[in-house]
């Protein structure tokens, strides 16, 4: 199947660069006949010009002379007759040269007019040009002449991601090179035993690893096929993470034969040292209690604002302070850049640094309005001000959620902001730009 969606890609590339080549064609015939124009033009003005020259030179060496009633029939008779034959040729060449010069003039008018045509046509035809990603194109063309199936897929993928929401393909992909598992979008479980199984494969089959790595490289592995075969059943009261994540892990940790393993640092029996992977979701995987990790998924898959975890060496009073009057910032200003400044954050923060974040401190967990950060002329405000011209700035105490206590025995737990219920926090600037928006709902 994928094959019929890379012959159609390699199609509609090379209609492409057909379309391309015969425009380009046809612009440098244009430009060929504009300067060929241009060039006309130019000898026809030295044309014009030289007859001028001429012309100022004829009427030079004519000078017009007199001649009374006795010197044209008696005393200079003969030189009357020769001036009237020379005189009789200046006009002849004299109206010719008018004549070749209103010719030249016309002519520079059509050329001129063709000049201004093709220019016009030419410009037209470099704008049809222009409309086409002329590089993009031709380094498509190129890696699809190139043969790299793996490269072709990638950009199959790239130009259409929605490829990368069918089963049927995602299996023939990962049946061809299990890296591209990096891009499924199926969740599909039977697709990453395929994946786990294509791994161990190519593991076992890869000459530049010893008997030994081998087998320190493929443990994860096994492990990981096993639990989406048969799921762990983890201890009564303990957080059973689902399999999601065991999927977005192993998709964010892929690697290919050709550029060799990257993730974790392994240490075999013997010593060496090699990079593979480890999961951290076989390590995680009840080892918290069930309350605290439903409620960090919860916080976590929430679709309208940004999980966001702040951790501190201070103690739980300090927790008590940013509840109750928020976070205060690190960066002058408002915006994006002082939450990455103050706390870890969805999207860069990862579900399992999440669950186990700075296990031994106390975290501010806050959670923050998409829209708030993701629109910048949004009523939702983020940030406030004890006075109005006040430097510092503090994410608003109604965005934090409550705080992690450390763990505690193999548990932890989350306190939950009961402040986020006030109508309203003393000595709090909101500095808001809608007018509607001056009583916050809280």
């Amino acid at each position: 199947m994928i094959d019929k969606y890379i012959e159609e890609e390699k199609n509609k590339i090379k209609g492409l660069v057909s379309i391309i080549k015969e425009l380009k064609s046809q612009l440098d015939n244009l430009i060929s006949q504009r300067d060929i124009a241009a060039q006309e033009i130019e000898a026809n003005k030295a044309k014009i010009v030289q007859l001028g020259n001429e012309a100022s030179s004829l009427r030079a060496f004519h000078k017009a002379k007199s001649f009374n009633f006795f010197e044209r029939h008696i005393f200079k008779r003969k030189e009357y007759k020769q001036y009237k034959q020379d005189e009789k040729e200046y006009n002849k060449t004299r109206e010719q040269k008018i004549a070749e010069y209103k010719t030249c003039e016309e002519k520079e008018v059509k050329l001129m007019e063709t000049k201004s045509s093709l220019e016009v046509k030419i410009s037209i035809l470099q704008s049809k040009i222009n409309s086409y990603n002329v590089e993009q194109i031709l380094n498509e063309a190129n890696l699809i002449k190139s043969g790299d199936k793996q490269k072709i897929i990638e950009l199959l993928l790239a130009k259409h991601p929605g490829l990368a929401t069918n089963i049927d393909i995602m299996t023939e992909l990962v049946a061809f090179n299990p890296g591209n598992i990096q891009y499924d979008k199926t969740n599909n479980e039977e697709l990453y035993k395929l994946y786990l199984t294509k791994k161990l494969e190519q593991i076992s089959m890869d000459s530049k690893f010893s008997d030994e790595e081998k087998q320190v490289l493929s443990k994860s592995y096994k492990q990981c096929l096993e639990e989406l075969v048969n799921p762990k059943t983890v201890e009564e009261g303990k957080y059973k993470i689902p399999h999601s994540y065991l999927l977005e892990e192993l998709r964010s940790k892929t690697d290919t034969v050709r550029e060799g393993f990257k993730g974790d640092i392994l240490h075999t029996p013997s010593g060496n040292v090699i990079s593979g992977f480890n999961s951290e979701y076989l390590e995680k995987d009840g080892e918290f209690d069930y309350e605290y990790g439903t409620q960090i998924q919860e916080l976590y898959e929430s679709e309208d604002s940004y999980l966001a975890i702040h951790g501190s060496r201070e103690g739980k009073p300090t927790m008590e302070i940013i509840m109750s009057t928020g976070l205060k910032g690190t960066v002058q200003g408002l915006g994006n850049l002082d939450l990455r400044s103050n706390a870890m954050y969805k999207p860069e923060l990862y579900f399992f640094y999440a669950l186990a974040y700075r296990l031994n401190q106390y975290c501010a967990l806050l959670l923050i309005p998409k829209e708030g950060l993701d629109k910048s002329d949004s009523p939702i405000k983020i940030w406030g001000k004890k006075e109005k011209d006040a430097e510092d700035t503090y994410i608003l105490p109604q965005y934090v959620y409550g705080y992690m206590d450390p763990d505690n025995n193999g548990s932890r737990k989350i306190v939950i902001n009961d402040h986020t219920k006030d109508e309203h926090y003393p000595y709090t600037y909101y500095n808001r730009s809608i007018e509607s928006h001056e009583e916050m709902e809280l």
